[in-house]
């Protein structure tokens, strides 16, 4: 059963809100409903609210939602030169030229099929 509800809403915020709903083909009501039943279905927010980045304190590491595209671009490079060099994994994965079905090859020699 439906409940008429009064929402308070920033104009911009209902505006944009509202457009990106109808290229979804959903109503503003859907989209709430949806996130309603979501906020209570999890007993909160599904992603914790945070204080805005400009107001958080400068100290300690910055996560990915605090760094420019600039940042990230770094951090992503610092990643890739710190990373082994030759990492390994306990298995490849061919195709039977035999039989045409996906294997797993161990390093052990052990073969496993793999079901399609």
């Amino acid at each position: 059963m439906l409940s008429p509800t009064t929402l308070r809403l920033d104009s911009d915020v209902k505006k944009s809100a509202s457009e990106v709903a109808a290229e979804m083909g959903l109503s503003l009501s859907s989209v709430m409903n949806v996130l309603l039943r979501q906020f209570a279905n999890d007993k909160g927010f599904a992603v914790p609210p945070r204080v805005a980045s400009s107001e958080r304190s400068k100290e300690g590491p910055k996560t990915f939602f605090d760094m420019t595209p600039a940042e990230i671009e770094a951090a992503c490079k610092k990643a890739v030169a710190e990373r082994d060099g030759n990492p390994t994994m306990d298995y490849v994965t061919r195709l039977d030229k035999d039989t045409g079905r996906i294997i797993k090859k161990y390093k052990d020699g052990r073969v496993e099929y793999v079901l399609t």
